[in-house]
Order: C-alpha cells, then structure tokens, then sequence
C-alpha cells in the first residue's frame, strides 16, 4: 500500500504501474468511484512505455474521509503526490469528475501538465438545466444515504446493465461501498467551477472525448475554449467512457499520447 501523508493527517492512497522511467500518466478518477475504474485502461497502457500513477481521491475509496472539501484541495493533493514521486511534470487524465479536477490542476499548475486528457466532463454551471442537474445530484446523493446498501448499489448500478457484466458488478461495489456524505461534499465542490475562461490561456495540447449519450455540449464548450484541442465523441458510450466503451477510448488515448 502507498500513501501521501498530508500535513493535516489527510491520506492519499495510489498506486502505481509499470516502468518508473516511462511516459508518466495521472489517472483521476470520477465521482464515487476510486482508482480502479481504470483497471482496463492499466492492464493495456503498462506494457506501452507508460508510468501510470492512480490516486484515490480525498472522500473516495481507501483515501482519507473529511469534514469539508474543495476543488482546490484535490488540487494540492495531485501536486504533493507528484513532488511525492520526484515528478516535475506529468500527463494528467481525468473522466468525469476526475476531468474537472485535472482541468483546474492545469490552470493552477501549466508548467506541471504534458498533455492533458478529458473524458465526461465540464468546466462550468451555468445555465438553468445545468444548476437543475447539478443541485439534482446533490440531492440524490442526500437521499440516497437513507437507502439500504444494497438497495442503492443495485439502483445506480442499473444504469450499466447493457454494458459489460464487470462494468455492472464495479458500479454494484462501489456504490455499496461508497460514504455518500462525502459524496454530498465532492459534489457540491465541483458545482462551483468556472474555468472557461481560465482554459482560454491553457496552450497545452488537450483531447477532449465524451460519449454521445450524455455531456456533448460540455464538452464541445471546453474544446471551443481550449486552443490546442481535439475533441473525439465516442459512439455509444456514457459516463464513463474508459468503462462502457473501453476500446474506442484507449483507442484515443493512446494515439495522442504516443504520437
């Protein structure tokens, strides 16, 4: 097991994979779920000349629970686990609410970013339909707390039944795992983002993907602002895309990374 032992006792579990002298590659997770999410995407890329290195972040999985959180506390804790492991600088890709971490980890930290990579996400709340959503998921979150474990698990997971059975039994597990006050606190920390205007000075090279079934318009929104972007919409996938369309999504990945 390792660990990034904050000042303020705050533990960061991660793993790493692969070749300490390869491509370096962060890993952000997204909402509720934990570093192995990723699992496809880490049996494929360690053998590709690639360091991938999979936190779990504050709230989630065998990290720290807390009282409050911030988007900026994710931040810090991406940069202390890099100065952790003597890197100055990294690929950084995130899905989901992993994405808006690592899209405000490359505005506060441009020098610290190689390429950045974007699955189903966003980069602000604006307009009614996305504060609808947004305060939407807050709620639900409260709510489900009250539910019995496995009652929930079942609920959330079912949105995964037409994909593949281990997409279906990981959504079950983490779900039925999951603390869902800290759920309430990460959710309500990535609804106060604004970064498009931020992202219009980011001149990194970026892929942006999402699915076509959900967060098109996010997405387009972030590949507009950014000005060294590609944007890949991946047919028949969902949130989250590394899972419920793993081969179209390393398809992507890969290329940009290694080309």
């Amino acid at each position: 097991m390792l660990f990034l032992t904050k000042d303020n006792e705050v533990k960061i579990y991660y793993e790493t994979f692969g070749d300490r002298e390869g491509l370096p590659l962060i890993l952000i997770h997204g909402q509720g779920l934990d570093h192995n999410m990723f699992k496809k995407q880490i049996e494929k890329y360690k053998d590709k000349g690639i360091y991938l290195i999979t936190p779990d972040m504050r709230g989630h999985g065998r990290s720290s629970k807390v009282k409050s959180l911030e988007l900026v506390d994710w931040v810090e804790d991406i940069n202390d686990l890099m100065y952790q492991l003597g890197l100055e600088s990294a690929n950084i890709l995130g899905v989901s609410m992993g994405g808006v971490i690592a899209q405000k980890f490359a505005v506060e930290y441009p020098e610290k970013v190689d390429k950045l990579i974007l699955s189903d996400t966003f980069a602000e709340i604006n307009s009614f339909t996305e504060k609808l959503a947004a305060y939407s998921q807050v709620v639900g979150f409260t709510l489900f707390r009250i539910l019995p474990k496995t009652l929930r698990a079942k609920i959330i997971a079912s949105a995964y039944k037409d994909y593949s059975p281990e997409v279906y039994e990981y959504f079950k597990k983490v779900t039925k795992d999951a603390d869902f006050g800290q759920l309430v606190l990460s959710r309500k920390a990535i609804n106060k983002v604004d970064l498009l205007e931020e992202l219009k000075q980011l001149n990194k090279s970026v892929l942006v993907m999402a699915g076509d079934k959900i967060l098109i318009k996010p997405a387009q929104k972030i590949a507009c602002n950014l000005p060294n972007s590609k944007l890949k919409i991946i047919e028949g996938s969902s949130d989250p895309s590394n899972m419920t369309k793993p081969k179209e999504f390393d398809k992507n990945v890969l290329q940009f990374l290694l080309d």
